[in-house]
């Protein structure tokens, strides 16, 4: 019985670390959008996307001191190509190339 409490206190442990890793890996992807955001405001040039996805491929390409650091750059770039892919997708469902009426 013991052993059991045991065990579940452990899973419950490795759940809420699992939480916590995942939010603290959201905040770093937000404070990163947002440095984004205020470079290419303070540019004042070109689309957001492509120069994030430009910055992103630049990071995660380069040598890095920590590998971890690369890994969690390189998931950030590809979590952003999926993101940019969702939004084409989603903008195509919703406004569909215009083609021409039966009417006309």
């Amino acid at each position: 019985r013991n052993l059991e409490k045991v065990w579940l206190g452990k899973k419950k442990a490795e759940e809420a670390n699992k939480r916590q890793e995942e939010l603290e890996r959201r905040r770093e992807e937000e404070r990163q959008v947002e440095e984004l955001r205020r470079q290419t405001a303070a540019m004042g040039a070109g689309s957001s996307t492509a120069i994030a996805e430009n910055m992103l491929f630049a990071t995660a390409n380069s040598s890095s001191s920590s590998t971890k650091l690369s890994k969690q750059e390189e998931a950030a770039a590809a979590e952003l190509r999926s993101r940019k892919e969702m939004l084409k997708n989603v903008e195509n469902t919703l406004d569909p190339s215009p083609s021409p009426s039966p009417d006309s």
